[in-house]
């Protein structure tokens, strides 16, 4: 998942937000989350803890950065699309997993929100895949 994360970025363009500082820090910041996300894959929570947490704080952290820059683009250049509401959904449920964190919490709530985040976190992924896709085919017509 981390590795396909990277490759998303890798091939966002331009006209993905209409400005091309945004994407350029959108890429830089996606791709670290993709290595936070390796990093999750890689080292198991029973086995190797600290690196674990140290992996999910580099993904989220970063995630949340490149959420908040995403819907600050597309809100200045009023697009409005589904990437966007689905952006403001993951944020909140990120902001609250964040929480959970910091709070140092456990129980069966905040193992629901780490199943929420990463289930928007895929379906969000799908929605930029495809918006990615969709930007190709225009420029292939072309």
């Amino acid at each position: 998942f981390g590795i396909s994360i990277i490759i998303i970025y890798l091939n966002m363009s331009k006209s993905f937000l209409l400005s091309k500082n945004f994407v350029s820090i959108i890429k830089i910041i996606g791709i670290i989350s993709g290595l936070g996300m390796i990093g999750v894959a890689l080292t198991p929570d029973d086995i190797l803890s600290d690196e674990h947490m140290l992996a999910v704080w580099i993904w989220i952290l970063s995630l949340t950065t490149v959420l908040i820059l995403l819907i600050v683009s597309k809100v200045i250049h009023q697009i409005y699309d589904s990437i966007l509401y689905v952006s403001a959904i993951l944020l909140f449920a990120v902001l609250i997993h964040i929480g959970q964190g910091l709070l140092d919490m456990w129980s069966p709530t905040v193992a629901t929100t780490q199943k929420v985040v990463v289930y928007l976190n895929v379906l969000w992924y799908l929605l930029i895949s495809n918006n990615i896709i969709n930007q190709n085919k225009q420029l292939k017509k072309i």
